[in-house]
């Protein structure tokens, strides 16, 4: 297989979502986090709205705890093995 072949197989999207104004953006997901939409309404409304289970957010508690509180976040199980090495992993099994 040539590598213009495979560059079209899996060729790479931009990662969805944004980080918003520098300060302000993470301040809205800081409010939206712990009061307006609460933990499992924030990712379940960015899931909706990139439509994907990866996309880029501020992750709380932000500007005035985090010095840089932007994340990609990863939400499934199908995602994480894609973008990290799993053979890495350490796996503890639990009796």
């Amino acid at each position: 297989m040539s590598p213009s072949e495979e560059q079209s197989e899996f060729s790479l999207k931009p990662i969805p979502g944004d980080y918003g104004l520098p300060f302000f953006g993470a301040i809205r997901d800081r409010l939206d986090y712990f009061y307006n939409q609460g933990k499992d309404e924030f990712f379940s409304a960015r899931i909706q709205k990139y439509e994907s289970t990866v996309f880029k957010t501020n992750m709380p508690p932000g500007p005035f705890i985090a010095r840089n509180p932007k994340v990609i976040a990863v939400l499934d199980a199908i995602s994480f093995p894609v973008l990290f090495d799993t053979s890495k992993v350490e796996k503890i099994q639990r009796s």
